[in-house]
């Protein structure tokens, strides 16, 4: 399946505050691209936007040359999954799975299958009879991204999907966004960057409102190494053969003062 996630001079502000500013870049494909910057960046006004639960100050977001606004049709698409993710602590996980089923439109001749689908998918067949209110922050996760991707999206955009989750729940986490990146483009925004440097495909870094490098990591870390050996940095610099996202991240940073 083509994705193809196009940005038109996306622009956002609230009051004299400006979000977001004169956005404009085109993916096509799936994998993982990372959305990284500091608080404030404007990311979390990229996502929703995205998603179409915001209405832009300026320009267009489209998926396959379809507008995605508060009221398109197109936003059945993409399924989504914030860090705060409330769970009815009196319903079960197969119970919570069904609900989103209902939500997303699933065809009811695809209904049970999607439910299983999404229970395997996110490692929750054992726990599919137990109730909300028992699971832990891992769990829970895992349960609200099988709720996510019940409808099979075309995009996943998740925001800071990593947070309060301990080594374990990570790996268990990240190995499950593995699996459906090759179907799905997701859009993961979060600070962990040396968690995202295993996973990304592609970068995406907001200052400011302002899109500063959209780049895979691969090439980044050409680029990067490519400047170390113009200017003969020492093996402790950032274009070393210790390159993390993080470093490369700050140089780029620290490179506007």
């Amino acid at each position: 399946m083509q994705i193809e996630l196009l940005l038109k001079n996306v622009s956002h502000a609230y009051g004299d505050l400006t979000a977001l500013s004169s956005l404009n870049l085109k993916h096509q494909g799936t994998g993982i691209i990372a959305l990284i910057g500091a608080n404030g960046a404007g990311k979390s006004t990229l996502l929703r936007s995205i998603v179409g639960a915001q209405k832009l100050s300026e320009g267009k977001i489209l998926l396959n040359q379809q507008e995605l606004h508060p009221e398109s049709i197109y936003r059945k698409a993409i399924g989504y999954l914030s860090e705060r993710n409330p769970l009815p602590n009196s319903l079960t996980v197969e119970e919570v799975l069904k609900g989103s089923a209902l939500l997303h439109q699933v065809p009811f001749s695809k209904y049970q299958e999607y439910i299983e689908n999404s229970l395997k998918a996110c490692d929750l067949v054992p726990l599919r009879k137990r109730y909300c209110e028992t699971l832990s922050r891992g769990q829970r996760q895992r349960l609200g991204l099988a709720s996510a991707i019940i409808h099979q999206p075309q995009i996943l955009v998740l925001d800071e999907v990593h947070s309060g989750l301990d080594p374990l729940q990570t790996k268990a986490m990240n190995s499950i966004l593995k699996s459906i990146k090759c179907s799905t483009l997701i859009i993961l925004s979060t600070h962990r960057l040396h968690e995202v440097e295993k996973l990304a495909d592609h970068v995406w870094v907001l200052h400011h409102g302002e899109l500063l490098k959209t780049i895979s990591v691969q090439e980044w870390k050409l680029e990067i190494d490519h400047q170390a050996k113009d200017k003969k940095l020492d093996s402790n610099s950032v274009g070393s053969s210790t390159w993390t996202l993080e470093n490369a991240y700050l140089s780029l940073v620290s490179s506007l003062n």
